[in-house]
């Protein structure tokens, strides 16, 4: 299970300064990020990035749902 763990909060900005490294790197590498390569540019994504990233929502909204101990 993926989560926060953060004992200050300059660990939880490190966390999260991590995870749009991430990410940026992960748009960059399959050419969805439009726009300024650059840490401190805006988040933004080219045509394909906006399709991508609504059919990975539309996907993720229609799936099976499985709930833990009812029943």
């Amino acid at each position: 299970m993926e989560g926060w763990a953060a004992g200050t909060s300059s660990g939880l900005a490190s966390a999260v300064r991590t995870e749009l490294y991430t990410l940026r790197h992960r748009l960059w590498a399959l050419h969805l990020l439009g726009g300024e390569r650059s840490f401190t540019a805006p988040l933004s994504l080219t045509e394909t990035g906006i399709a991508a990233t609504l059919s990975a929502l539309l996907a993720r909204a229609l799936r099976p749902r499985h709930h833990l101990g009812v029943g």
